[in-house]
């Protein structure tokens, strides 16, 4: 008869499916327990990863934009008692690695400044100079005219070489409608493109073009790499290289590697192998002139 099975027949399908459900029972929780796991290893992966990531990005930031940097250090470090001093250390850190600030432009007046030094030279050629510096620039007159003074009338300097004499038109006398041979002025980067102009100065070198020398203020402030450590020297270079060009000396080269390099030589492009050198005398071999 359709639909009647017997006992050992129905005990037969009962195992059959009990077994089924068993088997798909334990399938799953298996495949519960390696995923589980798995999903655990990767949160585990992607939290670490996106913990690191943006800490690149914040220190880029932070030193990209100098007023961000201590609230961004400080921030993490807060819960650690051994933070605290590293978090305090780096502005210091930060600042004796800036370099010096020099704006791009002054105001574009420029103002007569007074050297304190005279020229000690009995004999020579007299060659009457005025120093003007621009305002706005947040320089020292007094410091700059001393500097500049010291580099010109320089017993190793071109009075020395050249048989000249150096000697200021001050202040009171230009007032008085006086006039002088030579100008040195100290400008801002954008004024010395523009009054260097055709030369091609792009805000970054010095010049001298007929009678007027004129001195890149950010060179003055952060000298150049090829005399480091050694602002003063390469102030000195500054002024007695343009001053030559003025009194017509050309550009030389390096004579020989190791050698001193000759005054008028580009020494802010390069040395060529040279030793930096910021006098027209020539040094002896212990680079004492």
């Amino acid at each position: 008869m359709q639909g009647s099975y017997s006992p050992r027949t129905v005990r037969l399908v009962r195992t059959i499916v009990i077994t089924a459900v068993l088997l798909t029972m334990l399938s799953a929780l298996s495949g519960y327990l390696l995923h589980g796991r798995g999903q655990s290893a990767g949160a585990s992966s992607a939290s670490a990863s996106d913990t690191a990531a943006p800490t690149p990005g914040t220190q880029e930031t932070a030193s990209a934009t100098p007023t961000t940097a201590t609230p961004t250090a400080s921030t993490p470090t807060k819960p650690s008692g051994s933070a605290s001093p590293t978090a305090k250390s780096t502005p210091r850190q930060s600042a004796s690695s800036k370099p010096v600030v020099v704006p791009a432009n002054g105001n574009g007046h420029f103002s007569p400044a007074l050297v304190p030094q005279t020229t000690t030279a009995k004999t020579g050629r007299i060659v009457t100079y005025r120093l003007n510096i621009e305002g706005g620039m947040h320089a020292d007159p007094k410091a700059v005219a001393s500097t500049l003074g010291a580099a010109l009338l320089d017993r190793r300097g071109w009075q020395g070489v050249d048989q000249v004499r150096f000697v200021q038109v001050s202040p009171t006398q230009l007032a008085k409608g006086a006039k002088a041979q030579l100008t040195i002025s100290l400008a801002s980067p954008h004024q010395v493109d523009k009054l260097c102009a055709p030369l091609p100065t792009h805000g970054g070198t010095s010049c001298a073009t007929g009678q007027h020398v004129i001195l890149n203020y950010k060179l003055w402030m952060r000298g150049v790499s090829y005399f480091k450590g050694q602002l003063a020297a390469y102030r000195e270079y500054m002024v007695n290289h343009e001053v030559g060009h003025t009194l017509g000396h050309g550009h030389l080269l390096c004579s020989k590697p190791g050698a001193y390099a000759p005054v008028m030589q580009q020494q802010t492009l390069g040395l060529q192998g040279c030793k930096a050198w910021p006098w027209p005398k020539r040094p002896d071999s212990h680079g004492k002139a």
